[in-house]
């Protein structure tokens, strides 16, 4: 909607609704998860969990554009996010035929989670001969909650995050471009969930109703070549993540099996990835190379310690055609 020339309106609004129904039938002749689930005696040891996550989120946002002149232009911004979700999942052992439900609370769900972002926006882009500079900020209100074991955890937080755009055009198909922007991520109601859940064979699951939010920076740098008259494109890229409280797993080993717990990480996790594409076209063929390269260093707890992992990855293709 355009009331004037130099004005625009928009408005977008989304609603999702999705239910899984999950169902786990494990079957061994080990007794499975010994010190930490009560079961019956039996030849074999049949073990059923069935697990329901409804989710629903709706989403508005309303943006005013206001073009001030050819070269710059102001953005205005105000929306919502809004998830609600339950979660139940109980435990059973089937004996002779026979369900017999696990009644302890701790192998047990009943919960709900609300999450809602109210946000309001400013962007403002401009043009000077052949670059283009885009800064924002972004106020955010969040607030979280998970009612479960008879009491509520609710979470409120009020965060700005910036965001920056900038692009230099060399000439038409050769350009550099810069994107940086500081986001917030929060987590569902399936890490928050207390009641522990069967994964596999030897590994549980338990959820952390204290978890917060994790936040990180992201930059990207992208630069783009593109000659038709020599039949050339160039293409590459780094971009760079640091990310603060990143949601991890602690892994708590009980013999050869497992509970995992997520947690705020207090050490910060990184990842480092460069790419580059080329190609080149002759006469009778064709040249293409690629080349990605990426490094990240993630962690997490292991029966309380510490633990750093470092990675590396390569990949390089060439091809004629």
């Amino acid at each position: 909607y355009s009331p004037k020339a130099f004005n625009e309106l928009s408005a977008e609004l989304t609603y999702q609704y999705k239910n899984q129904d999950l169902l786990y039938d494990l079957n061994t002749t080990e007794r499975p998860f010994a010190s930490l689930v009560p079961v019956a005696d039996a030849a074999t040891f049949n073990l059923l969990q069935d697990k329901v996550v409804s989710s629903h989120k709706q989403e508005s946002a309303f943006n005013y554009y206001r073009i001030l002149n050819k070269t710059n232009h102001v953005n205005f911004k105000l929306g919502n996010s809004y998830t609600s979700q339950r979660l139940t999942s109980g435990l059973a052992q089937v004996v002779n035929g026979n369900e017999q439900e696990i009644t302890d609370a701790d192998l047990n769900n009943d919960v709900d989670f609300t999450f809602s972002d109210v946000f309001a926006g400013l962007s403002y882009k401009t043009k000077w001969s052949k670059f283009t500079f885009s800064p924002a900020i972004n106020l955010h209100y969040y607030r979280f909650a998970n009612e479960q074991l008879g009491s509520e955890e609710e979470v409120e937080k009020v965060l700005l995050l910036p965001q920056l755009y900038g692009k230099y055009n060399f000439r038409k198909g050769h350009s550099m471009t810069l994107r940086y922007a500081a986001n917030a991520e929060f987590t569902d109601v399936q890490n928050v969930a207390a009641g522990l859940v069967v994964q596999n064979y030897n590994r549980l699951f338990g959820g952390n109703r204290n978890l917060q939010n994790s936040w990180y920076h992201q930059v990207d740098l992208n630069y783009m070549n593109f000659n038709m008259y020599n039949f050339m494109s160039l293409y590459g890229g780094i971009q760079y993540q640091r990310r603060f409280e990143g949601i991890t797993n602690a892994v708590t080993f009980r013999g050869l099996e497992a509970v995992d717990s997520p947690l705020n990480i207090g050490v910060a996790n990184e990842r480092l990835t460069g790419n580059l594409s080329f190609d080149k076209r002759f006469d009778h063929f064709k040249i293409n190379l690629r080349a990605i390269v990426s490094e990240s260093t993630t962690n997490n707890l292991v029966n309380d310690l510490a633990n750093e992992n470092r990675s590396l990855m390569q990949n390089y293709q060439a091809s004629v055609e």
